[in-house]
This record gives structure tokens, sequence and C-alpha cells, in this order.
């Protein structure tokens, strides 16, 4: 958890113009709970690469996803992040190898 705040603490430094990064964890199906997340248009993508098997995987939208509002503390806004060779859907990206990028 330490890594992850300095790390996030350093990207958001980088982009100035006080913007925030905000974070979640998956559960063991891939699937990311945002909450309280006004009206825009937002990228997720992971902070570092996720090891399986040897090969570096990392996940970044595509497309970004729109979040229409008001917001609603109560109401989620879902994301799920999958391994290939999944197919990509509305909120659902599937992870690429290190190597590619």
């Amino acid at each position: 958890m330490s890594w992850l705040k300095s790390a996030l603490e350093i990207l958001e430094r980088r982009l100035g113009n006080n913007e925030k990064i905000r974070s979640a964890f998956t559960d063991k199906e891939g699937v990311a709970f945002f909450y309280g997340v006004c009206p825009g248009t937002y990228c997720v993508s992971s902070i570092a690469p996720v090891d399986v098997d040897g090969a570096g995987i990392f996940w970044e939208t595509t497309k970004p996803i729109k979040v229409d509002g008001p917001p609603e503390v109560n109401k989620a806004v879902v994301v799920t992040l999958a391994f290939p060779p999944a197919t990509e859907k509305k909120n659902f990206f599937v992870g690429k190898p290190l190597a590619t990028k």
C-alpha cells in the first residue's frame, strides 16, 4: 500500500494542474468499483504490470469511459480488467503483454 501511495503521489505531481488519480483494487474476478465519480470522461490503466507466468500484463483503456452525472455516492462505476484472450466490451478491458508496450 505504501508503494502504491508513493507512486500515485509522483504521478499526480507530474500531471500538475492539481489533477487527482483515483485508485481501486480489483476483486478476484478483476472487477473494480469507483464511487462518487463526477460526470466526465476517464481513462483507466494499471499503475504497475501484474506478473502472470513470467509475463508482465498491463491494462489501459483504448477508449475513454464516459460517466454521465450527477455523481451518486451509492452508485458505482464498474470497470472489469480481464486477462487475455477475453474480448473487449463496455467497461471491460483486456490486459496486454508488457512486451507489446
